[in-house]
């Protein structure tokens, strides 16, 4: 099994949903669901991170039973004109974080995490790396 077939095997879409804590969903950011897109038992939130700005990256690594990460991303907007997220319906909800998770980048260990970090802050010039600079390593190992 491939390591996007094993963690997608971990999705759990519902315990998502049930993770939001506001009346309805806004634009701006899913910390919450991005937070609880695995099941909680088996696989270990590591970091969730976030661009500080009214409009950019988000994202969230994992790392699964068998010592594999996961980093799952997504943009965010200020309003519902640029982020999906804001007022999305359950079903609508789902089938984001269904493709934020089939678009993961998978490492087979940390150092593959590292390497990655390493090499995006080397590139922090690029608008799409500057906050995935923002993972504490320290939490990876």
């Amino acid at each position: 099994m491939n390591l996007k077939a094993y963690i997608m095997k971990y999705l759990s879409l519902d315990d998502a949903i049930k993770a939001e804590t506001r009346d309805r969903r806004y634009a701006g950011g899913k910390q919450e669901a991005l937070s609880a897109l695995f099941n909680r038992k088996k696989v270990k939130l590591i970091q969730y991170v976030r661009e500080n700005d009214y409009t950019g990256n988000e994202g969230a690594l994992f790392k699964f039973p068998n010592g594999s990460f996961a980093f799952v991303t997504d943009y965010f907007g200020s309003c519902g004109g640029c982020d999906s997220w804001e007022n999305a319906s359950d079903d609508n909800a789902r089938s984001l974080l269904v493709s934020c998770a089939t678009s993961a980048r998978v490492f087979k260990d940390a150092q593959e995490v590292l390497k990655f970090i390493e090499e995006c802050a080397n590139d922090a010039d690029q608008y799409s790396h500057r906050y995935i600079v923002l993972l504490d390593k320290s939490k990876i190992i």
